[in-house]
């Protein structure tokens, strides 16, 4: 039951089903609480964490991910640990801390680097370049996103791929690789959409916009945020729905 619920949550997150994904994790903790899973019991405050996220509440993200990450720590559990300060690393990007998450993952990066755990490598060469981005050394994230990029191609994760793919566009518009970006977000879009794949369209379409307006497509990024702004918050992603009125706003 408990690893249905997780796999339920996870596909409902990633289709934009919030309030439905909500309603999974909630029954999981519940659930945990009662059977004395503790290894459940952190899954689902780490999923809940990324939840809270989505719809902008940091606050609640951080606390449901500290829990998960001591409930882990605790265990002695190695990967889910890392997956605990990778998501807090996010978390701690959006609180205006890039610098922290930075350091998490550099340090989870070279832990992984192995060559044993690509799935914790490739999203700490992720959160890496998202922190870089945010501390504006485009030029060192590419490095990172160009990594990950490389250790996806032998991950079969439409969906990582995916929004690897945004997150490195973003870089290369930074660095002032204009070039295609935008007809590569708009295939992107039209990728995510195909799969169901709801919140990696809704972040794609942001980039997409917040790439026009400081380009000479204003009027169409404006417009397209405007949409996308409507889009998220009936949606329940705050988060992007946020992001999106704060790009289009006047300078």
């Amino acid at each position: 039951t408990a690893i249905a619920l997780n796999n339920l949550a996870e596909v409902l997150l990633a289709q934009g089903d919030l309030a439905a994904a909500q309603k999974c994790a909630e029954e999981q903790v519940d659930l945990d609480h009662v059977t004395g899973n503790q290894r459940g019991l952190a899954y689902a405050r780490f999923f809940q964490g990324r939840l809270f996220l989505a719809q902008g509440k940091l606050g609640e993200a951080r606390k449901a991910q500290e829990e998960a990450l001591a409930i882990r720590t605790k265990m002695g559990e190695k990967t889910t640990t890392e997956d605990s300060r990778l998501a807090l690393g996010l978390v701690s990007i959006e609180e205006g801390h890039p610098a922290d998450a930075e350091k998490a993952a550099r340090e989870v990066r070279d832990q992984a680097h192995s060559g044993k755990e690509p799935e914790v490598e490739i999203t700490a060469e992720t959160v890496l370049a998202s922190s870089l981005l945010a501390l504006g050394r485009p030029v060192d994230a590419r490095v990172e996103i160009s990594r990950a990029e490389g250790l996806a191609h032998s991950i079969e994760d439409r969906l990582q791929q995916i929004d690897i793919g945004i997150l490195s566009a973003r870089i290369s518009f930074a660095i002032k690789a204009w070039a295609d970006q935008t007809v590569r977000l708009a295939a992107m879009i039209a990728q995510a959409r195909r799969y169901g794949y709801m919140a990696s369209e809704l972040e794609a379409r942001l980039a997409l916009g917040e790439i026009e307006i400081r380009s000479a497509r204003a009027s169409s990024g404006r417009a397209r945020l405007a949409q996308l702004e409507k889009d998220s918050a009936e949606k329940g992603f705050l988060l992007i729905a946020g992001k999106a009125r704060a790009a289009r706003a006047p300078n």
